[in-house]
């Protein structure tokens, strides 16, 4: 489990890297409203957000109207796609799903 590990890490940087430069460029929003995936619950993303004065909001997990476009795609993509393979693993699922 050492890469999903290292992977979330790496997700994590980055979105605080974005966020550092849109902070930069355009100053800190009031909130940022989140799906609470692994980028998000990251302790040492929320700590730097409330540094920076930022709090989170988080969208409840399948709650179309809070955010209609990803809850759209979700369902599109688990009907259209997940429901219809059967994955051997990881590595599978990623060729499969980057087509």
């Amino acid at each position: 489990m050492p890469h999903a590990q290292g992977q979330s890490r790496d997700h994590e940087r980055r979105c605080r890297r974005l966020a550092c430069r849109d902070v930069r460029n355009a100053g800190a929003p009031n909130h940022i409203r989140t799906d609470n995936g692994p980028e998000f619950t990251a302790n040492e993303l929320r700590a730097w957000l409330r540094r920076v004065g930022v709090s989170t909001l988080y969208i409840e997990p399948a709650i179309p109207w809070e955010n209609g476009y990803a809850e759209s795609f979700h369902s599109r993509f688990r009907d259209e796609c997940l429901a219809l393979e059967v994955f051997d693993g990881l590595r599978d699922a990623r060729t499969i799903t980057a087509a």
